[in-house]
């Protein structure tokens, strides 16, 4: 059965980013402290059921260098084919990539923790 859960980035209005991992139906009246109203932004991530080759949970909207079978390497960010309603690798274009192609998936960071990884 596949594991389903999410990573959260709560963004406070100094710029300090909380992250905490939850299962759905796991959250208590403690976990929703977190959200209050001095937060500017949250966003919930999906698990997508990957790990990267370290062995490290892929979520949505992960940054991730990805490496050929030809060793050249590339960075992609996780996000959801909307489409073919999938995960799946996107470049910095935004052009979709699946997963059929690559050896090799290393997590180096995600958009809202390191957005300058889209840009290079």
């Amino acid at each position: 059965m596949r594991e389903i859960k999410f990573k959260s980035y709560i963004k406070e209005r100094d710029g300090k980013i909380h992250t905490f991992i939850w299962e759905p139906f796991s959250l208590n009246s403690q976990d929703y402290s977190l959200l209050s109203s001095e937060q500017l932004i949250a966003y919930g991530l999906q698990f997508i059921g990957l790990k990267d080759k370290n062995g490290v949970d892929i979520y949505e909207d992960d940054i991730v260098n990805v490496v050929y079978e030809n060793g050249q390497s590339e960075i992609m960010r996780i996000g959801f084919d909307e489409e073919k309603l999938r995960f799946a690798l996107f470049d910095k274009e935004n052009e979709n990539w699946g997963f059929d192609l690559y050896v090799i998936i290393e997590i180096i960071g995600n958009k809202f923790k390191n957005p300058e990884f889209l840009n290079k």
